[in-house]
């Protein structure tokens, strides 16, 4: 339930709101890496890009063979090292 409110949240743009629906939702289910994918894109669209860095790499401890989250993490990585030349930050 909170992994969809969240996604709503996030969709109207109320950033908080989701991030915190998300991150109870990875509470409930630590072991999901889906939920805690969810929460590294939550993230990332708040404009939190190292929180989300490391969020997505605990995803993948989960489900080393998930091939969209690898993919993610280094679109993620090559972001996060554009920030600091003033480009845009790690949003999808």
């Amino acid at each position: 339930m909170h992994n969809g409110i969240a996604y709503c949240y996030m969709k109207l743009g109320h950033y908080r709101k989701a991030i915190s629906h998300s991150r109870r939702a990875v509470e409930l289910e630590p072991d999901s890496a889906v939920y805690m994918s969810d929460l590294w894109y939550t993230l990332l669209e708040a404009g939190n890009p190292d929180e989300a860095k490391t969020v997505l790499g605990r995803a993948i401890e989960l489900d080393p063979a998930n091939e969209l989250a690898r993919g993610n993490l280094a679109h993620c990585l090559n972001l996060v090292s554009r920030k600091g030349t003033g480009q845009d930050e790690c949003r999808g």
